[in-house]
């Protein structure tokens, strides 16, 4: 995929967005999920290069142009580089996908009208949760203006929307009235935890305690605010530290020296990023008095730093920090709330200590989750794996088409992807055999035996074990096989029920659950010590089967009654039994949980299933016979084959995205 990117600002300017734009550029670089990007961004300040090169396929093209309100940049369309900049960067066939950032700039705008005229998707990223607070109340009443208008009709017409919290996403459908996929700007927590203090701010604080305010000195940000809550606390010994640069810094210095703040009060100017994160090292606390924000940068940095925070109840703050627990929240513009803060804070250090605390837990549940799901998506491009009459279709799910056949032979049966996204385990029932395919290069590294009629496959959690049904021949004992998958040796035969097919195991590992066909029964392994520890009996024909994320429960579909089973995991009962239309086959659930999808291939329908209720909810035609079932990590789209017609076909789930999470899916 090649991205052509409207920026108003990028780096050398500094500010959270422009800092966000260049992570999440240099990611998608560094991690090859894009081919190529170009930026479009206003030569601000001047001396940015016109034309920068930062890496092999990632160019950055900058314009003439000026401020014609702060923080508010206007190409100067009559100079020459203007134009020249256009000829270097706007070229229709070198870009797939359109993407701006915030609506209130006109580099927005003309994301927008660069997209209708080429036919290229427009991907918008909202940093906004609210209308921009500026100096005046003629420029606010002008800017409010600006978004119920071209604002507006930015965020009606894109292609698809992303908010980077539910604060923008709530302020998009409030002022466009439609959905926003809610994705948060991620971090290297590496980087963080080897941030040492500034030794420069521990020279200047001289034991006192420091309160730090890092960004922007524009009128949004309530730096004023912050100065007359300081100067109302004389009492305390205390160091007010305010780091960063902008079109309001003199007339905050001189609001400084009106409360006779002095020795009490330092303006270091702007200070590049390891400079500043270590100044938020040294504080003792982090204040963000703005009066609008997305997802605050300077509050997440103080998170992942371990500070305390005292900060303005606005936009995407209560998503990073949880107030009365690492953090204070008071209203915007409130400077009496936030004097009350400050005064709190400063005076009591193990409140602070108590905050830092509350961030460490925050930061290491955090980590957790980023470190499950770390090598899948560096390793996998998001794709689906299909299996046709003799081969493997390798599908690109970001364009829905086959970017790869992969021969097999013997007809192979069903897929599986190992949980890091690196292999590929594909049952050949007629050959007895297991293919492994290597992901990353679409070839198979090698065939193994896995037992008499290998039909379904399943991994335990951690990626070690593979678990086989044996299925087809009905003269010979009915197991399953146990593959060592750091060894692809079958280490175990666990005897079940007649005919096993289907099978799915708990997301803790500890329990796998087959579908025997022949007997209407589910077997229950324990993986431990792979041995049947249940047998779940009142099935008519089961065949398919998946569990919720949660563990909890298990849905099985039953083709004969045409119903679907619900079987509660802890005491391994079935608890509902789901009436869905003619011969259910396939099913799966949302990574939410709160959704099962079911193929009834006679019907030709999917029924869609509230996992709360045990409901019908809704029944989609989808055409001829439809079998397989599988639902894309982010929860968005749904994919099914289709067995007479050899197809796979994609049904859109109604909140709109333009790509899913990069995980292979079987």
């Amino acid at each position: 995929m090649r991205l052509l990117v409207f920026s108003a600002h990028f780096p050398p300017y500094v500010g959270g967005l422009e800092g966000y734009v260049r992570d999440l550029h240099d990611e998608l670089i560094r991690l090859g999920l894009v081919e190529s990007i170009t930026v479009m961004t206003s030569r601000l300040p001047p001396e940015g290069l016109a034309f920068e090169r930062c890496a092999p396929g990632y160019r950055v093209v900058r314009y003439p142009a000026f401020h014609l309100i702060p923080n508010f940049p206007c190409p100067s369309f009559w100079r020459p580089g203007f134009w020249r900049a256009v000829r270097v960067g706007l070229r229709p066939r070198d870009h797939d996908v359109v993407v701006s950032h915030t609506r209130f700039f006109l580099s927005s705008a003309w994301a927008l009208a660069y997209s209708q005229a080429t036919g290229t998707p427009l991907l918008h990223v909202e940093h906004g949760s609210d209308f921009v607070h500026l100096g005046s109340a003629l420029h606010s009443r002008a800017a409010r203006a600006y978004d119920l208008t071209l604002g507006r009709l930015i965020l009606r017409s894109a292609s698809a929307v992303v908010a980077v919290s539910q604060a923008a996403a709530d302020f998009v459908n409030e002022l466009a009235g439609r959905e926003a996929q809610v994705v948060y700007r991620g971090v290297d927590h590496e980087r963080y935890d080897a941030v040492e203090p500034s030794a420069e701010l521990s020279r200047l604080a001289a034991g006192r305690p420091v309160t730090t305010f890092i960004g922007r000195l524009i009128d949004g940000k309530g730096v004023g605010d912050l100065i007359e809550a300081f100067a109302g606390l004389p009492e305390l010994d205390a160091l007010l530290c305010i780091v960063g640069d902008g079109p309001r810094r003199t007339d905050l210095e001189a609001l400084a020296r009106r409360h006779g703040l002095g020795g009490r009060c330092v303006f270091l100017g702007y200070r590049e990023e390891a400079d500043a994160l270590a100044l938020i090292r040294a504080s003792d606390i982090v204040v963000n008095p703005s009066y609008t924000e997305g997802l605050p940068t300077s509050v997440l940095e103080a998170a992942l730093l371990g500070r305390a925070v005292l900060a303005s109840d606005v936009g995407g703050t209560p998503e990073v920090v949880c107030n009365r627990e690492s953090a204070l929240l008071v209203p915007p513009g409130d400077v009496e709330a936030l004097r009350e803060g400050l005064s709190v804070l400063l005076a009591d250090s193990q409140l602070r200590a108590q905050c830092e605390q509350a961030h460490k837990a925050d930061n290491l549940k955090c980590l957790r989750e980023y470190q499950s799901c770390k090598l899948g998506c560096r390793q996998a491009q998001p794709r689906a794996y299909v299996t046709d009459q003799l081969s493997v279709s390798v599908i690109n799910t970001a364009t829905n088409t086959v970017v790869a056949t992969i021969p097999i032979g013997a007809n192979p049966f069903a897929v599986a992807i190992t949980p890091d996204g690196t292999r590929a385990y594909v049952t050949t029932g007629n050959a007895n055999n297991v293919s492994i395919i290597d992901t990353a290069t679409n070839t198979v590294v090698t065939t193994m035996f896995a037992g008499p009629g290998a039909a379904e496959v399943a991994f335990t959690p951690d990626g070690t074990r593979a678990y086989v049904t044996n299925y087809l021949f009905s003269f010979l004992p009915s197991t399953v096989a146990v593959i060592d998958a750091t060894t692809n040796t079958v280490v175990a035969t666990i005897p079940v029920g007649a005919d096993p097919l289907g099978i799915a195991i708990t997301p803790d590992g500890t329990r796998a659950y087959v579908i025997n066909e022949a007997s209407d029964t589910v077997s229950v392994i324990d993986t431990a010590t792979n041995t049947v520890v249940a047998t779940i009996p009142a099935f008519a024909t089961p065949l398919g089967v998946a569990i919720t994320p949660d563990g909890t429960r298990a849905y099985v579909t039953n083709s004969y009654t045409n119903t679907i089973a619900v079987i509660d995991t802890g005491s391994n009962t079935v608890v509902a039994s789901i009436p869905v239309d003619t011969n259910p086959i396939g099913v799966a659930i949302t990574p939410d949980g709160t959704r099962a999808y079911v193929t009834n291939i006679d019907a030709d329908t999917v029924s869609v299933i509230d996992t709360a209720t045990n409901a019908v909810v809704a029944t989609i035609t989808v055409g001829v016979h439809p079998d397989g079932v599988a639902i894309t990590p982010d929860g968005t789209r749904v994919y099914l084959t289709k067995r007479s017609l050899q197809q796979c076909r994609s049904h859109r789930q109604p909140r709109p995205t333009l790509w899913s999470r990069p995980f292979p899916l079987a």
